[in-house]
């Protein structure tokens, strides 16, 4: 799906690193500059597990493949983001059917965690209390 538009993707198995470790997919992922595009949040969203400094940038899928539609919808946001991925290096994005989370290094040095509701044309911030 994500060739057909015309994405550039090549998955663990075409670079003979499935079964890898997710500290080594991430490792090559950043040596190569590519974006690691996974649906294993848990382990690759949390600061701990992989830091900012340490990725190009990272795509949670964070939908349920049994959910076609839902599913979809969600690779359907990931595609309509490719062409702004430059302005995001360096960045986390989960992407859901409904949402975006993006998480950044602020010019601070500070970790941000920008949300963004996709249920229109356009998608739409808002803010909670969360840090």
């Amino acid at each position: 799906m994500f060739r057909d538009e015309r994405v550039n993707i090549k998955s663990a198995r075409e670079m003979n690193r499935r079964g890898l470790p997710d500290s080594s997919q991430a490792a090559f992922a950043f040596r190569e500059k590519r974006f690691l595009l996974t649906r294993n949040g848990k382990d690759f969203w949390p600061e701990a597990e992989l830091p900012l400094q340490q990725t190009h940038g990272l795509i949670v899928l964070d939908a349920d493949p049994h959910d076609l539609e839902r599913y979809l919808l969600t690779v359907g946001h990931i595609i309509s983001f490719v062409p702004f991925a430059d302005y995001h290096v360096g960045s986390k994005l989960r992407f859901s059917p409904d949402a975006l989370q993006i998480k950044y290094l602020s010019d601070a040095g500070a970790i941000q965690v920008s949300r963004y509701r996709l249920d229109g044309e356009e998608p739409l911030e808002w803010i909670d209390d969360q840090p």
